[in-house]
């Protein structure tokens, strides 16, 4: 019998297992034919549950007329053809839509800057931002598993569909899905390292058992990501892709990764360069409403370079970070346990493009009527005690003196659902538009590239150009301003923090007893205690500074 058929790296993976004692292979438990599901084409849908896929194993003897379990399918019987190789990728997005990830806990890095807080403080991310958490920290040992799920998969794919012969697969095929393999490993690199800086880098599955790798330093795991995204992904993988197809890696995405890998490293020109690319193959454009992108309406649109599908109904098929609120009965707090801060609601301008205080506030303003004459964005992303239905129902339930609410990915519906339908969005054409601004801006200054990018984001939601004559520092406020609106209560601002230096300003400029910051030791993540415990590598060098 297989050694680690107890084994799962990835969906319901006890937390204690460490990512340096991964299986040799994974375990793929489908929520969903990721590819197709949505469109209900279900070539895929042949042995997707439970199926389980082990490398390096030995097996006790068989019978040899024994029928084969479609639910246990071993090396034997696959690795075979196309349509494996493309259900070994979708074990790959399977794994970004744990719970504990995209599913729902990766929107939710907002509540570690100064746009979200936690009502009740004694918790995971609650400790992050007060700057009590440790090693031990369940947010911090849960995102390095499921990092390293994603990485472990994506190089267990890499690895089987490079040896399948020509008669399993044609050559373009393979490459295409050894492609988007490694767009995935690359995506969530790019996190580790903002979390942690200097991490393992795996290339290779680890079998079971066996020994994890040491630090990398994030300028060779910047280095290598770079190099691959440019000779080995991004010359493999399709501009665009069938309807039949949505979900799968185009080449738009991988140019937007590679280019904000460039950011990172404050390669500015390369950066800039790689998102015009994008923005010239005239293949991407805004969704002209910014309240119906976040429905299911904005699913697959021109705007989304690389999203998380999910649907609704069965076992663990949906997702837990959209808001459905059912009219029909009383007025709710749904995701109650967060909540954005009144700083991110003041932030907002009025729609003549002023702020709503000091000396340049819009006389438009109007503090009796707060939420009106504002950016469109304000309504779009938080719930106020103005929000009603059609018919002027109220809403929300505002008890406790809350006055605000997550409203992004919301929905009035009266059905029940098990689990939410709604895509999550990973890369946005906003984002390429904001970022090719930043990294031009700060490469040759505020050009007319430079307003054309932010102005096409804030003309979409008719909010007026940016003034003329900024100068290169106040081009990069206006460019960082423009980012947390667009972007509030996604994933994005922590990261955007972090690399812009800014984040001990932000949490300290809350005046929250909740929200601390110790420099600079709250710069990095401590490494998982479980990780310490199972990497006798990664134990000797130590742990991050401070920790």
């Amino acid at each position: 019998m297989s050694a680690f058929s107890h084994l799962q790296t990835g969906i319901n993976r006890p937390v204690h297992d460490s990512p340096a004692h991964l299986a040799g292979g994974f375990i793929v438990i489908k929520k969903q034919n990721y590819f197709l599901m949505k469109n209900n084409i279900n070539i895929l849908n042949i042995i997707l549950t439970g199926m389980l896929i082990l490398g390096g194993f030995s097996s006790c003897k068989e019978d040899a007329f024994k029928l084969i379990n479609p639910n246990d399918v071993t090396e034997e019987v696959f690795w075979r053809s196309e349509a494996d190789a493309a259900i070994g990728l979708n074990g790959i997005f399977d794994a970004f839509q744990a719970t504990n990830f995209v599913g729902q806990r990766y929107r939710e890095f907002d509540l570690l800057t100064d746009n979200a807080r936690m009502i009740n403080s004694q918790n995971e991310w609650g400790f992050i931002k007060a700057s009590t958490h440790n090693s031990t920290t369940l947010a911090i040992e849960n995102f390095w598993l499921r990092y390293y799920t994603v990485v472990n998969r994506a190089n267990y794919v890499i690895e089987k569909v490079s040896n399948m012969p020509s008669s399993a697969i044609s050559e373009n095929a393979g490459k295409r899905i050894i492609a988007e393999a490694s767009f995935l490993r690359a995506y969530v690199y790019l996190d580790l390292i903002a979390l942690w800086g200097d991490v393992p880098f795996y290339t290779k599955p680890l079998r079971a058992f066996a020994e994890g790798l040491g630090k990398t330093s994030k300028d060779d795991i910047y280095t290598n990501m770079v190099n691959d995204l440019n000779q080995n992904v991004i010359p493999n993988l399709s501009l665009t892709v069938p309807v039949s197809e949505n979900g799968r890696i185009r080449k738009g995405a991988a140019q937007a990764l590679l280019g904000k890998y460039y950011l990172y490293r404050k390669d500015w020109i390369n950066a800039a360069a790689t998102f015009k690319t994008i923005m010239d193959s005239g293949i991407y454009s805004l969704y002209p409403d910014y309240v119906k992108l976040f429905t299911l309406a904005g699913e697959y649109s021109s705007e989304n370079l690389f999203e998380i599908g999910f649907v609704s109904g069965g076992i663990d098929n949906g997702e837990n970070f959209s808001i459905q609120v059912d009219t029909t009965i009383a007025p709710q707090t749904p995701q109650a346990y967060w909540q954005p801060t009144v700083q991110l609601v003041n932030s907002y301008q009025a729609i003549d493009g002023k702020p709503i205080s000091g000396s340049n506030k819009s006389p438009l303003y109007n503090a009796q009527k707060p939420y009106e004459n504002r950016d469109p964005r304000l309504r779009a992303t938080i719930r106020t005690n103005a929000d009603v239905t059609p018919g002027g129902k109220k809403i929300w339930n505002f008890a406790n003196n809350r006055p605000f609410g997550v409203k992004k990915y919301f929905m009035i519906t009266n059905e029940q659902f098990v689990g939410g339908p709604q895509n999550y969005f990973m890369i946005r054409y906003a984002d390429v538009l904001l970022m090719y601004a930043e990294a031009q801006n700060e490469a040759v200054g505020p050009g007319a590239t430079v307003y054309n990018a932010v102005n096409e984001v804030r003309n979409r939601v008719k909010m007026p150009n940016l003034p003329a004559g900024l100068s290169q520092a106040a081009m990069r406020t206006a460019i960082q301003d423009e980012r947390r609106w667009e972007f509030a209560l996604e994933h994005q601002r922590y990261f955007d923090l972090k690399r812009w230096g800014t984040l001990e300003t932000a949490v300290t400029s809350l005046n929250d007893a909740a929200a601390k910051f110790t420099a600079p030791r709250d710069w990095l993540w401590p490494y998982p205690q479980t990780e310490m415990d199972n990497n006798a590598v990664l134990k000797a060098q130590g742990q991050n500074p401070g920790w």
